[in-house]
C-alpha cells in the first residue's frame, strides 16, 4: 500500500499480470459456500488465449484468435459428501463447451457412492466449409458408481453409465462394471471383476476426465474416415481375477489374470488436411481383437494426498475380423 494517502492497495504481482507477454489468468480460492461447519468449498478458474503463430514477443493484438475458460465450483453437502460442478468453454472457429455436475459421498461411509451428469456441445463456425459436412454435435450422459463395504472382509464395487451421442445411429450407449474384494487371510485379498463398455468415436472431444483437475475441450473437429460408412461405437467386455498382497503399510503388490474382447476398435488419424488450416481428425473402426494375459502392479500411498503405482502387463492377442486398408481409406 503506497504511503501517499490515496488508500490504494496494489498486489505485488500486478506488474506481471499487466505484462503484454502474459496471456493467461488463474484463480484458486477456497472458502465456505453452503456449509459453514468443518470443511470448505472451493472455486477454481482458468482462462487462456492463444497467440497467433506469426506474432512476436511483446506484440499486442485486439483480435486474439481464440480463448478458453475452465471453472470449478464445489461445496460440502452436510457431513456425508461433496457436490461440484465443472464448466469448460472454448470459443473460436471450433466452439466447444461442456458442463459436468456430480455428488460424491465421503470415503468413510459404508456406501461411498458417486453420481453425476454431463452435457457437451461442439460447433464449427469457421469461414471455410466444415470438413465431413458436420457443423454441430451434442453428447450427454448420466453415471453412478458405489463402493459398498459389506463387512470388514468383503467390499463390492459396482457402477454404470448411459450416454447418448447425437451423431451415432446406435443411439444410447450403456456401460457397466462390478468388482469384489475379499480378505482371505491377513494381508492377502482375492480380487475379481467384470465389465462391459461402449465407447463412441470422438468421445474425447466431449467427455471431461473423471478425475478432478484442469481440463479444456479440444479445439478440433472430426469426421468418419470412411465417408460411406456410419460411425460405430467400439465395445469391450472383459473379466479378471487375482490377488493383492499388503507388503508394508501403504505398499501393495497385485497379480491378475485378465481376458478382454474388443469389437469395432476405434482408430484416429491426424494431419490428413494440413493444407486446409482447420484442425481436423478422422475416426474409424478397424476390427475386433481378443486378449489374454497377466497384469502385475505395485501401488503405494504416502500420507493422505500422495499415491502412485506401476503396472506391467503381458498378453497374447488374437485378431478378429480386421477391416482391410482399402476399406478404411
Amino acid at each position: 500500500q503506497p504511503q501517499d494517502g490515496s488508500g490504494d492497495v496494489h498486489f505485488h504481482l500486478d506488474p506481471l499480470w499487466a505484462s503484454a507477454n502474459v496471456d493467461f489468468i488463474g484463480v484458486d480460492a477456497y472458502f465456505p459456500l453452503t456449509d459453514w461447519r468443518d470443511g470448505t468449498g472451493h472455486l477454481d478458474f482458468l482462462t487462456s488465449s492463444a497467440r497467433p503463430a506469426f506474432s512476436t514477443v511483446g506484440e499486442t493484438r485486439q483480435d486474439m484468435p481464440r480463448g478458453v475458460a475452465y471453472v470449478v465450483v464445489g461445496a460440502p453437502v452436510g457431513s456425508h459428501g461433496d457436490w461440484s460442478i465443472r464448466v469448460a468453454a472454448s470459443p473460436g472457429a471450433v466452439s466447444s463447451w461442456t458442463v459436468r455436475s456430480e455428488y460424491e459421498a465421503r470415503n468413510d461411509q459404508a456406501h461411498a457412492f458417486l453420481t453425476g451428469a454431463a452435457f457437451s456441445k461442439q460447433a464449427y463456425v469457421g469461414p471455410q466449409p466444415a470438413l465431413g459436412g458436420v457443423t454441430e454435435r451434442q453428447a450427454g450422459g448420466i453415471y453412478a458408481r458405489d463402493r459398498w463395504r459389506l463387512s470388514r472382509a468383503v467390499t463390492v464395487t459396482y457402477g454404470g453409465k448411459i450416454d447418448r451421442y447425437d451423431y451415432l445411429s446406435a443411439g444410447i450407449l450403456a456401460s457397466g462394471r462390478v468388482g469384489v474384494e475379499t480378505a482371505l487371510i491377513p494381508r492377502i485379498r482375492l480380487l475379481a471383476s467384470a465389465e462391459s463398455s461402449a465407447i463412441a468415436p470422438g468421445a474425447d472431444q466431449f467427455q471431461p476426465p473423471s478425475r478432478p483437475g484442469v481440463w479444456l475441450p479440444p479445439e478440433r473437429t472430426f469426421s468418419s474416415l470412411n465417408p460411406v460408412r456410419d460411425l460405430r461405437p467400439g465395445r469391450m467386455s472383459g473379466h479378471g481375477v487375482g490377488t493383492a498382497l499388503d507388503l508394508l503399510p501403504g505398499l501393495e503388490l497385485s497379480v491378475q489374470r485378465v481376458h478382454e474382447v474388443s469389437t469395432d476398435q476405434i482408430t484416429t488419424l491426424f494431419g490428413l488436411d494440413s493444407s486446409s488450416q482447420v484442425s481436423h481428425s478422422y475416426v474409424g473402426n478397424v476390427g475386433d481383437l481378443s486378449l489374454d494375459g497377466w497384469r502385475l502392479g505395485v501401488a503405494s500411498t504416502l500420507g493422505d494426498v500422495i499415491s502412485g503405482g506401476v503396472t506391467y502387463a503381458r498378453a497374447r492377442t488374437s485378431p478378429g475380423s480386421v477391416s482391410s486398408t482399402s476399406g478404411l481409406l
